[in-house]
């Protein structure tokens, strides 16, 4: 089309270049055959002055539209036309040059053929290219969901393996990976957690059968037996009861429902009932000495405090040779206020001393130095009580020669 509109635009400026000035019209027909156009003349009311060899024919019947530049006649698709005017003299002429358009139109629908079907192998390449590379970066994820589908609560030990993947999947993995450890970790500590309380709990419930056993045999008629077993029985219930709500504590803090009712009260005055209460407890086994500085006020829930302050007391008391010295300091900073519990007892080694806030743990050495290893539960429960209140513990220790507990407390923790 484009090489045609040229073409014709070339002709039409040559005839007006040959025509301009004249009187009448002198067209060399060499110029239409050598490009195998023919053209038709009318004047301005449509008559057919001239045509390159072709019937007579009506501009009016044949085009049906008028004063249009290039455009291919609806009813014959075939030819091309191109239209113009020109003024010879005093007279207006409008020239129509055509050109059969099936080699044009054949090269078109061959084009489009072409485009057609180049565009459908595009298509084709384009798919296959795309389903390769989604295979290949869904690759890493049909693994994972492979292995993850393995995982079971008797199989936590299995992981996502990072190498080959890149970007944001080696960062899913990633923490996929670093979640399954915490989550194997918290499993094998509560599997932990339920042995080591199942097996503290068997004891007293064995101790009590037994007696109970003895009762029956022996009790009815000895009425000492009977004395010694119900007394067995009494404290080993305790001991169970003592048990079962250190139990019930921690599982509250664990499930997040425990609720701490806090209030202000005067930290000296606290001190010094537990200082008393606890001369009063052991008086005649260990020296005890206090310095209480701070005389101000501390928010927080005094029943769990103290149950926090007398698990380290005792421990100081237990693991201290009779006779030994146990010192409590009460002293304070500008923001926090410091609870120290010193002892000259047995200490604890470097190798027990990172796990001493463990549930169920209990240093060896000081269990078979004294005899008097508990359930390994209160520790860990003083430190639940002391983090409820934004506080922390420090613990310094060294064997044969004592131990410091320091517990820091903000001052007025009210409005936090």
């Amino acid at each position: 089309y484009i090489d045609t509109i040229k073409t014709m635009k070339q002709i039409e400026k040559k005839l007006e270049a040959d025509i301009a000035g004249a009187e009448s019209l002198n067209i060399d027909d060499d110029i239409f055959d050598i490009e195998r156009i023919d053209y038709f003349i009318f004047d301005e009311d449509s008559k057919i002055l001239m045509t390159s060899n072709m019937p007579d024919m009506s501009y009016q019947e044949n085009m049906g539209r008028i004063n249009l530049d290039v455009f291919i006649q609806r009813n014959q698709p075939q030819w091309f036309y191109y239209e113009t005017a020109f003024n010879i003299g005093d007279n207006k002429i409008i020239l129509l040059l055509r050109k059969n358009a099936e080699d044009i139109h054949r090269e078109i629908n061959r084009l489009w053929s072409i485009i057609i079907i180049a565009s459908i192998i595009m298509i084709f390449l384009v798919a296959l290219s795309l389903l390769r590379i989604s295979k290949k970066h869904l690759k890493p994820i049909r693994i994972m969901t492979n292995k993850v589908q393995h995982i079971s609560v008797n199989d936590l030990s299995e992981r996502l393996d990072v190498r080959g993947t890149k970007d944001e999947l080696k960062d899913l993995a990633a923490t996929f990976n670093k979640m399954m450890d915490e989550i194997e970790n918290s499993y094998e500590k509560q599997k932990q957690f339920v042995s080591d309380a199942s097996h503290e709990l068997r004891t007293p419930i064995a101790v009590i059968k037994g007696y109970a056993s003895m009762v029956n045999r022996w009790g009815k008629e000895d009425p000492s037996v009977l004395e010694e077993s119900l007394k067995a029985i009494e404290e080993e219930s305790r001991n169970m009861q003592s048990l079962v709500e250190s139990l019930l504590f921690l599982a509250r803090r664990d499930k997040g429902s425990m609720e701490m009712e806090k209030e202000l009260f005067n930290a000296k005055t606290f001190m010094e009932e537990i200082i008393k209460e606890s001369n009063l407890i052991d008086s005649q086994q260990h020296k005890f000495s206090s310095t209480l500085e701070y005389d101000g006020e501390i928010y927080a829930s005094a029943d769990k405090l103290k149950q926090a302050i007398r698990i380290f007391i005792d421990n100081s008391m237990k693991y201290t040779p009779s006779g030994g010295e146990i010192e409590i300091v009460l002293k304070s900073s500008n923001k926090d206020i410091y609870i120290i519990i010193k002892d000259n007892g047995i200490g604890i080694s470097k190798e027990d001393l990172p796990y001493i806030f463990e549930r169920f743990y209990r240093a060896d050495q000081a269990r078979t130095r004294t005899n008097k290893g508990g359930t390994g539960l209160g520790l860990a429960i003083a430190k639940v009580i002391i983090e409820q209140h934004d506080g922390r513990i420090f613990v310094q220790s060294e064997p044969d020669e004592g131990t410091s507990v320091t517990i820091m407390l903000p001052k007025n923790n009210e409005n936090q």
